[in-house]
């Protein structure tokens, strides 16, 4: 499919969504893809079938985020949106600015979240979306200070990944 995908804040009024735009369509105008407060990052499986995002809600902090997982190859066959939330942050784990990364077999989302609302103590999370009750799991050294903290998502492959912190 010829299509752009972006994350952006489309009044200037600090709402960041995800917009499509069709790129074989005149005019190319963007379709919002979320309707949220603020998003702070997203990605695809490696088949682009599934869309993972962290929007965050909420007027003021502390914020509450939640990851969402959309079946887009489930939309594209019935023309009805599938999407699920999975789980949501907690005052130990704040979810955060990170790419959100799939497994290469899709049961799993890695993404960055923050220690006890410390931006210096960002962790990389799991979540096993296979589980019927599906749980965070730290993967880095909570321990270990680091800011920020990017996930290259490319890298995920046989119980591997690299990820790129101070």
């Amino acid at each position: 499919q010829n299509q752009l995908w972006i994350h952006g804040d489309e009044k200037n009024d600090e709402r960041l969504n995800l917009y499509r735009v069709d790129l074989d369509k005149s005019p190319m105008l963007p379709v919002p893809e979320t309707d949220h407060d603020y998003l702070y990052d997203w990605g695809f499986s490696e088949d682009d079938s599934l869309l993972g995002y962290l929007p965050r809600t909420g007027t003021k902090a502390p914020f509450d985020t939640c990851l969402h997982v959309r079946d887009l190859e489930e939309e594209r066959a019935s023309g009805r949106r599938e999407e699920r939330k999975v789980l949501c942050d907690s005052q130990a784990l704040r979810f955060t600015w990170g790419r959100v990364a799939f497994s290469k077999e899709e049961r799993e989302v890695f993404f960055a979240a923050q220690s006890d609302d410390d931006r210096n103590g960002v962790q990389l999370v799991r979540v096993n979306l296979a589980d019927k009750k599906p749980k965070l799991v730290t993967v880095t050294d909570p321990k270990q200070k680091r800011t920020p903290l990017d996930l290259l998502a490319s890298t995920l492959s046989e119980g591997r990944m690299v990820f790129v912190a101070n």
